[in-house]
């Protein structure tokens, strides 16, 4: 084994197999998940897809673009505040890239 590619979205489980390659010495190459904290912390994840603060800020300029058209713009963001018991760090992560 060279290397694992794969992982799929980020979940608490996430974090604990990253450090796990890495402690094997193994490259992980991620297609779909867009944590930006793995691959801050980790010298041995990269990620394929844009981070949550990438989409997040690229969401913004295209909010104040059709924004500056309209006479009272207003956006309305809705976030799941609670992981309902699940392991999911994907909404957490884009809540917070998004304050």
């Amino acid at each position: 084994v060279v290397g694992v590619v794969g992982l799929g979205r980020n979940t608490q489980e996430s974090e604990k197999a990253t450090k796990l390659l890495r402690e094997a010495g193994l490259p992980l190459v991620n297609t779909t998940n867009s944590s930006s904290d793995l691959p801050r912390e980790f010298p041995n994840y990269f990620g394929l897809a844009a981070t949550d603060e990438e989409q997040t800020h690229v969401l913004g300029l295209v909010a104040r673009q059709i924004a500056k058209d309209l006479d009272r713009p207003h956006a309305i963001v809705l976030s799941r505040e609670d992981r309902n018991g699940d392991l999911d760090r994907y909404t957490a992560e884009q809540r917070e890239a998004g304050r």
